[in-house]
């Protein structure tokens, strides 16, 4: 008697939780559950889908705002590398060394280490560098030193940190992460209760034919395990090299 191969189904992704579960309806819906006697438990899994396509949309969505939150601050911090090179180059200009010297102590600090801390340190950093901006006298010292279009850019880069930050902060607050592991436990037990619904089905109905419905899940099944035996590998092989890396150097002695 054909098996259904045995899956990690706790280790899919998840992100690869739609896609999966979607493999797998697809697989028994093909083979038509009414004449196999496995309706009830397919019908249960499929209606899963709705909510774990959500489920992957918020994982995309997360991705492309930490992909869009640390785009900017890379760039925020070019243009404070920009600016300090630009102020440190009017020390040397004869005509502009006076007003250098005057704007030197009230931004200088803020720009020198700004990537030292954490977030929130460089937010504050950020705060008082365009909190200069604020009054008209260093306005025209900002200006002519060149300063003010790197300025002008940060506070627009500034801004934007700040609303990605805030919706990253809005998504953590909603509790997103608890629904989601509970939508994947309940997706396991719908997928484990079919796959004994099959297996049963197996034993009390035997005259119909099961195989090429347990042949084609264990392809579906086969190629997500695979994918998975490979990531745990590649983990596996990262941590190898990451201990080796660390461990002291020994040298062999007569």
């Amino acid at each position: 008697m054909k098996q259904i191969v045995s899956f990690s189904f706790s280790k899919v992704r998840y992100s690869e939780l739609s896609q999966f579960v979607g493999s797998v309806v697809a697989v028994v819906e093909k083979h038509k559950p009414e004449a196999l006697k496995i309706t009830e438990f397919f019908t249960m899994l499929k209606a899963s889908m709705p909510e774990l396509e959500k489920l992957f949309d918020k994982e995309e969505s997360n991705k492309e705002l930490t992909a869009s939150l640390q785009s900017l601050i890379e760039r925020r911090q070019k243009l404070v590398v920009a600016t300090r090179q630009q102020l440190v180059s009017t020390m040397a200009s004869t005509a502009l060394q006076a007003k250098a010297r005057e704007l030197k102590p009230k931004i200088l600090v803020y720009l020198r280490n700004f990537s030292d801390g954490n977030q929130k340190e460089r937010n504050e950093k950020m705060f008082q560098i365009l909190k200069l901006t604020e009054s008209a006298e260093t306005n025209t010292l900002l200006t002519d030193l060149g300063l003010m279009v790197y300025l002008t850019e940060l506070s627009e880069v500034q801004n934007r940190i700040l609303l990605i930050e805030k919706q990253v902060s809005e998504k953590k607050s909603t509790k997103k992460f608890v629904n989601r592991r509970e939508l994947a436990f309940k997706a396991r037990e719908l997928f484990r209760n079919l796959l004994s619904a099959i297996e049963l089905a197996v034993v009390l109905n035997p005259e119909t034919d099961y195989r090429p419905l347990i042949s084609e899940l264990n392809v579906v099944l086969g190629d997500y395990q695979a994918k998975i035996n490979s990531r745990t590998t590649r983990r596996q092989n990262t941590i190898k090299k990451e201990t080796v890396a660390l461990s002291p150097t020994t040298t062999a002695t007569a």
